[in-house]
């Protein structure tokens, strides 16, 4: 099985994205967050990734973070956009271009 290395520290592990010493901090889904999703996916009827709208129903919108939470962002409303779910796969954990140099 290969190894992966930890998204935080670049250690290898055997399975994750994230070494013992760098969990992924729990972060709850409350109402408030399921509510500013609906909100933003409704003000905004195009993706964010792909500029296609949201016509698909096997495709549906989702609120994508823009810094992901696996790199430390958060549920507030700047870091969300609404994106197609398979555009939100296919961008995955990774980080914004502008933000990697």
């Amino acid at each position: 099985m290969p190894w992966r290395q930890c998204l935080i520290c670049g250690l290898p592990i055997p399975r994750g994205n994230r070494c013992a010493a760098h969990p992924k901090p729990p972060v709850p889904r409350h109402r408030r967050y399921r509510e500013l999703r609906e909100r933003l996916i409704a003000e905004h009827p195009y993706c964010h990734l792909c500029g296609e709208p949201f016509t698909d129903p096997n495709d549906p919108a989702v609120v994508d973070h823009v810094t992901p939470r696996a790199y430390g962002g958060t549920d507030d409303p700047a870091n969300l956009k609404p994106a197609h779910r398979s555009c939100n796969s296919r961008k995955s954990a990774t980080l914004p271009s502008w933000t990697t140099g």
